[in-house]
């Protein structure tokens, strides 16, 4: 909930380290209002798993049930392909 405020404090960070700062800041919260927080997710995650299951029920068609991630296929494929690279490379240097 303070992600603008601190933005546009510091607008010379970039996303990963404006979250570092963040991260720190909630690290040092008491434990009371982390529980706030915990709670106020959970009853967030409950509403939306009720809608996605009311969504499902309602467009069957539309709903993918899937056990892998795409995302998860991609990055096996980045890493295979730089695998790859650095195989030629060693093959390149050891003809030499």
């Amino acid at each position: 909930e303070n992600w603008a405020e601190y933005s546009q404090e510091l607008p010379e960070l970039n996303n990963k380290e404006l979250t570092k700062i963040l991260t720190e800041k909630y690290k040092q919260l008491p434990e009371e209002i982390k529980q706030k927080y915990i709670e106020d997710f959970q009853k967030e995650k409950r509403e939306f798993e009720a809608n996605l299951a009311c969504f499902k029920e309602n467009h069957p068609g539309l709903a993918q049930v899937s056990k892998t991630s795409d995302v998860y296929k991609r990055c096996q494929t980045k890493a295979r392909k730089k695998l790859q690279g650095n195989v030629k490379k060693c093959e390149i240097s050891n003809r030499n």
